[in-house]
């Protein structure tokens, strides 16, 4: 594990496997200490990758439609 982020932080970075493709991850920078650090993107090899969302507390658009997530419903 490679340190990120504050002192005393510390994040996957990457998995290096012997029968699996190497990942790597990127996390969303923050400004917030008290906030839970999220992964962004997975990257594989042959420059493929997985950007990831987060639905956010309140209303959220997703495409053409709406949800609606109260504090109750999420950790946190």
């Amino acid at each position: 594990m490679e340190e990120l982020g504050g002192a005393g932080s510390e994040y996957l970075v990457a998995a290096e496997r012997e029968h699996a493709p190497y990942i790597s991850y990127e996390y969303e920078d923050k400004t917030d200490p008290y906030e839970i650090t999220k992964i962004i993107k997975k990257s594989f090899p042959e420059n493929r990758f997985q950007k990831i969302k987060y639905y956010r507390k309140g209303d959220n658009f997703v495409g053409n439609k709406f949800y609606s997530f109260k504090k109750n419903h999420l950790h946190g």
